[in-house]
């Protein structure tokens, strides 16, 4: 989208990915999740790394709860996935890390 909000995570260092249900999922409490791997590139080493993974979870009343890896691995917001869901995201950022930076966190 092109308003305001969704300009306001613009990071061209970053890999953005959505995901649309049919219709609202009880056990991700929303019916898109958006992700955002960011990126940082070392001036010194020259390589570029993963840095965190930001994640949202949102239906028609907008978003209903936000998880992030750089504050603590929990989740914030209205809802939160059930706890199945929710370990399964933290293992996905976890599996994430190891993909672009060769070790898990």
């Amino acid at each position: 989208m092109n308003d305001a909000d969704t300009r306001k995570h613009l990071d061209p260092d970053s890999i953005d990915i959505g995901f649309h249900f049919p219709g609202r999922s009880r056990s991700f409490q929303s019916r898109s999740i958006l992700i955002q791997i960011r990126f940082h590139q070392d001036p010194l080493e020259g390589y570029r790394r993963a840095i965190g993974v930001e994640a949202g979870g949102y239906d028609h009343q907008g978003q209903q709860w936000r998880f992030s890896t750089v504050e603590n691995w929990r989740f914030v917001g209205a809802t939160s996935p059930v706890q199945e869901v929710a370990d399964k995201l933290k293992q996905f950022c976890r599996q994430t890390f190891e993909l672009f930076n060769g070790s898990g966190r």
